[in-house]
């Protein structure tokens, strides 16, 4: 921590920043805002934070804040449902009324094989797309995204060409 002493200069700017993790030594130097005169300089390796960040609370005038707490009710996320057996199961159908996959399946044992890995896995895939979602380009999956995610979780591999 750097101490500077009033007579220093009260015009001393602060800056804080972020860096990531490196093995190079880094450095910061401090300056007097008025004749730029060199009052501190230190090296440091950048390292891993491994602790979470405590909580930033500021009040200009110096009161403890209190966190208000939540209710659901009052929320943007009012109408929102907890997903059921049944909501997973409607929302299964509905996708099942769109699929294409008999144009291109078309032996029916092989059809049935799809419909049913779907169907055991559905929970985990809607979780998934809602993941994928909400990435930067919200609601679209763009190719980075996919790319990311088929890369993330071994889809493709030697056996794909």
């Amino acid at each position: 921590m750097v101490r500077i002493s009033d007579d220093q200069d009260p015009e001393l700017l602060v800056c804080a920043d972020y860096m990531k993790p490196n093995k190079r030594i880094e450095r910061y130097q401090v300056y007097t805002a008025s004749s730029r005169k060199l009052i501190h300089e230190e090296q440091f390796v950048p390292m891993l934070r491994k602790e979470a960040l405590p909580r930033f609370k500021l009040d200009p005038y110096g009161r403890e804040q209190k966190e208000a707490p939540f209710a659901k009710d009052a929320s943007v996320f009012r109408l929102w449902q907890q997903d059921t057996k049944k909501t997973v199961d409607d929302a299964l159908m509905k996708d099942m009324e769109r699929w294409k996959c008999h144009k291109f399946i078309k032996n029916e044992d092989d059809l049935a094989d799809v419909k049913m890995t779907v169907k055991s896995n559905f929970a985990e895939i809607k979780h998934i797309f809602a993941n994928l979602i909400s990435g930067d380009s919200f609601p679209h999956i763009g190719w980075n995204d996919f790319t990311k995610f088929a890369i993330q979780t071994g889809i493709m591999d030697d056996t794909i060409e």
